[in-house]
């Protein structure tokens, strides 16, 4: 409110004091009421937090600051796509001082070196004597690279598949490398072949013998230096081998999901670049591929494996990178019921370190300065509410997490906290969007339940802010009585795991069955830039942002007065639905058991490798398998059955075909799949109390 000259004349000293000290009054309030939210990193999860806490959906009194040392967050379910050249570099980034400036958020471009757990406050690199305070902070601070630095060598002559934006970096450069020496190559050469032509002609055309016979002389001299028959036999081996073009050898450790999708997508990208690889080996600390994997999905790995030229090697350990060309390795196999360990050295031109993920060097500093609970492998410990054991007021989701689950029913021992993969990252992002809102809502009660019971005026900041402290950290039962409302994050026994090959197509298995093809990729691009599209920020949203900055300091001054009426009016709305659960069309046809491709027809479908997949078609069989049971079941039987006896159709039946066949006509094949079409619809379609019995009798049926 703006107050003019004549109304300051207007009103006398006493008056004008006592204004003023009810704005001052106001102002601390409003101080001691804002709540402050720091996200420490861009991961998966706190894009979607940033994406969801948007200027329109959180309360006011809220407010949000982003910190990450790097500008743009890779999405690391593209990467392997922008080494094929499937998508640009810029495709796989989502760029978060826009995005963060979208949902009017503070973004500091700054490397975060400590926490002061006590004290609630964030110390940057750029200005470590001014710390940033908090009231709930979440970390999405990702891993680094497994044995990197405990390998000697690895770091100095390896390309390492962390940080993920360095990766494609550097891939690049060693492609564009390559292509720039084999131009040089073959312009020189193209040069010394064209200088000999000239001379050959000159000569046969003046007719010089004198000319002829000196030529003839210093040539013949030439050749006897440079023959392989006068050259030592070191170098007369090395002259041998040596080819025109130097052809590029790619090794790559670690035979995890990461590296099985590298090995193929560089190796693949290498060779329509006409850079001729050599195979690729790929080595396994293991003794067998996707070991928690089905035989059959094994078979089908290591078949495409060897159609992309790469040679895997397990029972491998790297023991030094000597130089940017050889390592030393160890390879254990059996012979007599006799453990043998042979050594080796492996030469290579580019060597990517694939090792899986290592322990954030801040989460070991915040555990040994600040005592912050993390495993023995360095991983902050969360429960399933994703809040740390040790500091409830500290949220972690992504790969820096590890979960910390009750025992399942009927079980002693918790489950194991699931592996790193960026799909538990996003799964855990609408589980933080709910639980710290909820938790920063707690807080607010809390503080208005004190200030009225102080008479309707607010505490004092710094008492405040002991007694939440003492609240967090000293008295456990209180803490569990709060969290009671925060909700769980289960994560999933089974996901669907897609690997780019390179070459326009991708592997994946769910269910202990593979699939394979130009459709499997589409239906990967599909689902990969869907999750990107929402972190997109066009010119029309910037746009109106501008317009919210301009409006937002004439509308602070006139909410100043009524800033609490306000406050508790305003019921903020999050969507923590998961990203691929809004497809409207899809809910629909889930619903409809008559909608669902027929058993017999979708397994059909998902066995297909040819080009003409509808990959709609098989993501919502696979989809549809993956929420309904017994359609699980009815397909996978089907699945095994025409594997069996080895039937793939080159085209698919017409969908329904077996419901409008009258049973008079219907062969036994036509009346099991409509058995099992009645069983399932039944199955789905029937009241509580009848639905298990239905079950039964469908995978009797289906067993038989």
């Amino acid at each position: 409110m703006v107050t003019t000259e004549a109304e300051i004349s207007s009103v006398s000293p006493p008056q004008q004091q006592k204004e003023r000290q009810q704005q001052l009054q106001q102002q601390q309030q409003q101080q001691q009421q804002q709540r402050h939210l720091v996200l420490v990193g861009g991961g998966h999860a706190h894009v979607q937090v940033i994406k969801a806490l948007n200027a329109a959906s959180r309360p006011s009194h809220l407010k949000v600051t982003l910190i990450d040392a790097q500008a743009s967050a890779s999405y690391s379910g593209m990467v392997p796509g922008a080494i094929a050249r499937a998508y640009t570099s810029d495709e796989t980034l989502i760029h978060l001082p826009p995005l963060a400036h979208a949902s009017q958020m503070d973004f500091i471009h700054d490397r975060v070196v400590d926490i002061d757990l006590e004290q609630k406050c964030v110390y940057l690199a750029s200005q470590p004597t001014t710390p940033i305070a908090f009231d709930v902070i979440s970390l999405d601070i990702g891993s680094t690279s497994r044995n990197l630095d405990a390998t000697p060598g690895a770091r100095d002559f390896t390309i390492p598949t962390r940080p993920i934006d360095q990766l494609v970096t550097r891939l690049q450069q060693a492609r564009n490398d390559m292509l720039r020496e084999r131009t040089t190559t073959t312009s020189d050469q193209n040069v010394h072949d064209t200088a000999g032509e000239h001379a050959a002609q000159s000569i046969l055309k003046n007719g010089n013998t004198e000319t002829t016979n000196v030529s003839s002389d210093a040539v013949s001299s030439q050749q006897k230096q440079q023959s392989p028959r006068s050259l030592p036999s070191s170098q007369q081996q090395q002259h041998q081998q040596q080819p025109k073009h130097q052809r590029p050898k790619l090794v790559v450790v670690g035979a995890g999901a990461a590296g099985i999708e590298l090995s193929m997508a560089i190796t693949s990208t290498w060779r329509r670049d006409g850079l001729d690889p050599h195979p690729t080996p790929l080595l396994d600390a293991g003794s067998h591929l996707v070991p928690h994997e089905t035989d059959l999905v094994r078979h089908k790995l290591a078949h495409v494996l060897a159609d992309h030229h790469i040679q895997v090697q397990h029972n491998c350990q790297v023991h030094q990178v000597v130089s940017e060309t050889e390592m030393v390795v160890s390879t254990s196999t059996v012979k007599d019921n006799e453990p043998v360990v042979r050594q080796e050295r492996i030469p290579f031109t580019h060597c990517v370190w694939a090792t899986g993920a290592g322990a954030h060097s801040l989460a070991w500093r915040l555990h040994q300065l600040r005592g912050l609970d993390v495993t023995e492998h360095g991983w902050i410990r969360v429960q399933s509410t994703l809040q740390s054991t040790s500091h409830p007021f500290v949220f972690a989701a992504g790969d820096c997490a590890s979960i910390e689950s009750s025992p399942k029913h009927g079980s002693l021992s918790p489950p194991a906290p699931p592996p790193k993969a960026g799909v538990y990252a996003v799964r855990a992002g609408p589980i933080l969007i709910e639980n710290l809102t909820k938790f920063l809502e707690q807080l607010q009660q809390e503080e208005q339940q004190e200030g009225e019971e102080q008479g309707g005026d607010s505490p004092n900041s710094n008492d405040a802010t002991t007694k939440n402290n003492e609240s967090v950290n000293g008295n456990k039962e209180d803490h569990d009585t709060k969290d009671s409302s925060l909700a769980s994050y289960k994560p999933q026994d089974d996901f669907l795991k897609l690997l780019v090959c390179g070459d326009g197509k991708a592997i994946g298995f769910r269910f202990g069955i593979p699939f394979y093809g130009k459709w499997v990729f589409d239906m990967k691009d599909r689902i990969d830039s869907n999750f990107m599209n929402l972190f997109r920020v066009s010119q029309n949203d910037k746009n109106d942002d501008t317009k919210e900055e301009q409006e937002e300091p004439t509308k602070r001054s006139n909410d100043a007065n009524n800033n609490n009426t306000k406050m508790k009016k305003k019921k903020p709305k999050y969507n923590t639905a998961q990203y691929d659960q809004q497809d409207v069309e899809y809910i629909t046809t889930s619903s409809d058991p008559k909608k669902w491709m027929p058993p017999r027809e979708a397994a059909h479908l998902i066995q297909r490798e040819d080009d003409d997949v509808n990959f709609l078609q098989a993501w919502n069989v696979l989809r549809t398998m993956a929420e309904h049971d017994d359609y699980r079941q009815a397909v996978l039987k089907y699945y095994h059955k025409i594997l069996t006896l080895d039937r793939r159709p080159n085209t698919p039946t017409t969908v329904g075909a077996t419901a409008t066949t009258s049973t008079a006509t219907q062969s036994p094949q036509q009346q099991e799949e409509a058995q099992d079409q009645v069983l399932l619809e039944r199955s789905i379609g029937q009241p509580q109390g009848t639905k298990e019995q239905d079950t039964t009798q469908a995978r009797e049926l289906m067993n038989a």
